[in-house]
């Protein structure tokens, strides 16, 4: 199954930036998530994914599994 962390928060589709000397990452932009439509019922359909934060339009396929499972 999937690790309990995914199924309690959000998925943010992100990109980082350059690390800055003495820290530890970077700043976190989003990235478009549309690589990533193909996965999201699989996801959903075991708990995780429910709630995605990203840039960009989704497919119908997204639109469908958030139907479906209750995403978001």
């Amino acid at each position: 199954g999937l690790p309990q962390y995914v199924k309690d928060h959000p998925i943010y589709y992100a990109g980082p930036a350059k690390t800055p000397a003495g820290y530890p990452s970077g700043s976190l932009g989003p990235t478009t998530a549309g690589r990533m439509d193909s996965y999201v019922d699989l996801l959903q359909s075991h708990g995780g994914s429910m709630i995605m934060l990203a840039k960009g339009n989704r497919s119908q396929q997204v639109t469908d599994a958030c139907h479906k499972h209750g995403g978001f």
